[in-house]
């Protein structure tokens, strides 16, 4: 009888406390000009404070003041692949990396502020599976985990250069139960 009361005490203590209302306040980010950001799909804060904004009409660089954009260019190989961007992580150099919709993988390097891009080629088994990149994570080991939509899973190794695929195999007992990858999770186990 005791513990069913001390427990009803201790449920009722923290319902108390933890209904108590608190004002949350959100602040609209935007340039001089009021623009900000449209539809983001991911965000990164690199060690100098610096935040990112992965949207559908590209990488959006936000230093508390002001924006920079970063874009598709059509004759820049330097460029973003593709504007439309669904994940985003950040590697221990600072370097970003960018899953997109349609332009597969970019490496962001913020020093020389130049993309390198992974793009899927059907004749190229060292490419990327695929063009639509949804998930993306880095492991302990620096390399680059990327979800597809429908193509499964590619491991970057941006020290050999190497790229893995794995997807689904109809009857393979270890392949991937899916090919559609919408988020990937490096624990702490690797």
């Amino acid at each position: 009888m005791k513990r069913a009361i001390g427990f009803l005490f201790t449920f009722c203590i923290s319902a108390i406390l933890w209904s108590q209302s608190y004002e949350i306040k959100f602040e609209k980010v935007s340039d001089s000009r009021g623009k900000a950001p449209g539809a983001t799909f991911s965000i990164v804060q690199d060690d100098r404070g610096v935040i990112w904004f992965g949207t559908l009409a590209g990488l959006y660089k936000y230093d508390g003041y002001s924006f920079k954009i970063y874009k598709h260019e059509k004759n820049n190989p330097n460029s973003l692949s593709a504007n439309a961007i669904r994940a985003m992580c950040l590697d221990k150099n600072g370097n970003i990396w960018i899953g997109t919709q349609g332009g597969g993988v970019n490496m962001f390097n913020q020093q020389t502020e130049e993309f390198t891009r992974y793009i899927h080629s059907e004749s190229d088994e060292n490419t990327i599976g695929g063009s639509d990149v949804w998930a993306i994570d880095i492991d302990h080991d620096g390399r680059i985990w990327a979800g597809h939509w429908g193509q499964g899973i590619s491991v970057i190794d941006p020290k050999s250069g190497k790229i893995l695929r794995h997807q689904h195999l109809d009857g393979v007992s270890g392949s991937l139960s899916g090919d559609i990858i919408r988020s990937i999770f490096v624990d702490s186990k690797g």
